[in-house]
């Protein structure tokens, strides 16, 4: 359970460094992720894509990074 947080917490910084701001529930998408902090950091590059981007990343924003490894998780 430690681990957990601990990923958490490091997730959240990456998105706090990256001038993001996140739904919990997309922190908790990313978690169930093969490789969560890895995966974060393709959100954060392809977010920057996204014209209607306003630095508050939610599950619908999500949807439009066309990555399909995310798209899959999305549909669980």
């Amino acid at each position: 359970m430690e681990k957990s947080v601990e990923k958490k917490k490091n997730l959240v910084k990456k998105l706090v460094n990256a001038g993001i701001n996140a739904t919990p529930s997309v922190v908790d998408f990313v978690m169930t992720m093969p490789n969560p902090s890895e995966s974060l950091e393709f959100i954060i590059k392809e977010t920057s894509f996204i014209p209607t981007f306003k630095s508050h990343l939610t599950l619908e924003i999500v949807d439009k990074i066309s990555n399909d490894e995310i798209q899959k998780a999305l549909k669980r």
